[in-house]
Order: C-alpha cells, then structure tokens, then sequence
C-alpha cells in the first residue's frame, strides 16, 4: 500500500487543481492512518486479545499440577512434624521415668544402711530339687528376687539392695555361702553368664 500513497502524492503535487489537491491529500492521510493502526495492532502481540488468552490457558493447565505439588509438600510437612511430636513426646517421657527411677533410688538409699561389698554369685532353684524346692527359710523361691546368704552375716529376711541388680530377700542358706558371699538365685540357663561379681550391698530398713 506505500507505493499507492507516494503514486496518489505525486500526482497531488502535479495537478494544477487546488480542490483536487486537497481532496487526494485528505485521502492519503486517512488510508496512511487507517492502514498504520491496523500494521501497529498486529505487531503489538503481548497485548493481543490471542496472547491474553494463550497466556491464560497455559496458566491455567499448570495450575492442578502447583495445587498437587502444594498439596503433596503440605502433607509431608505434617508427617513430619507429627514424627517429631512422637519422637519428642517418647523422649520426654523417657526422661521422666529416668528421673522416677533416680528419685525413687535416691529415697530407697536413704532409708538404706550400707554393709560392704560382696561377691555375688548365681544358683536357680532347678539345683535344690525342681519346682517343689523351699528354701532354708520356709520361702518359695523367687527367681531375680531369692538370695541365698551367709545367716551369721545377713539374717533370714532381710531385704536387701544390691547395686546393679535391685532389691532382694534373703530366703535361703547354701553350703558355700560363708562370708561375705551372696548367691542370686536366677534362670537355672543365666546362671554360668552370671559368673562371680563383686557389688555393694544396703539393707533396707
């Protein structure tokens, strides 16, 4: 179309006529106006109602994906989080019973009169004659509570608390328990990992 408007110019130019003139001159300007918004509106794409809509759309199709994506990171941050609720409640609790069992170690102890160190060995009751066994002291044996000592040194009944092991009874008397000797009537399977320990000993009051 630019050629035509430098033709129509041209031949405005030449012609004698004034009317003429002004008629070609005020056509030429509105085509060259007309046809330039028509050129710059094409050319201006990002603000097309085309672009609009394909910008739009694609937003659109990704957005499903984002919502999964979220939804999936959201879920995993609260698996998390109540993974750590869990674990901190575990080692709370944990650390309760901990300071329960030093309390209650602390308040034993203080009612406690220490006696020495003894070597502690292990028997079960399989050795004295089976489930029918009774002890020296007219007990029935208890295992990991039964204790057999030397009644010169730790008189029948008393209760005892053995560092390591926990509180017992002496309920029964042995050949070989002379002394300073205990023997911890455990599983009759425990007794030879057991071995000869050397533990401080409290009685009870």
């Amino acid at each position: 179309m630019r050629p035509l408007y430098l033709l129509l110019w041209t031949s405005a130019i030449h012609n004698e006529g004034g009317f003429m003139k002004k008629i070609i001159a005020i056509t030429i300007i509105c085509m060259f106006i007309c046809t330039s918004g028509a050129y710059g509106t094409a050319n201006e794409h990002p603000y097309s109602d085309d672009y609009t809509i394909q910008q739009t759309k694609a937003k659109n199709e990704n957005t499903p994906v984002t919502n999964a994506d979220n939804l999936i990171k959201r879920h995993s941050e609260q698996a998390n989080a109540g993974k750590t609720l869990v674990k901190n409640k575990k080692e709370k609790d944990k650390a309760i019973q901990k300071a329960n069992e030093k309390k209650k170690e602390a308040e034993r102890k203080s009612h406690m009169e220490y006696i020495g160190y003894f070597e502690v060995t292990a028997y079960s009751y399989a050795e004295g004659g089976g489930e029918n066994y009774q002890t020296a002291g007219g007990y029935t044996p208890s295992p990991y509570y039964t204790v057999a000592v030397d009644p010169s040194v730790i008189p029948l009944g008393t209760i005892l608390y053995i560092e390591g092991i926990g509180e017992v009874q002496a309920q029964d008397t042995g050949g070989a328990v002379q002394g300073n000797i205990i023997d911890y009537h455990i599983g009759y399977d425990n007794c030879d990992g057991f071995g000869r320990q050397e533990l401080k000993v409290y009685i009870i009051n």
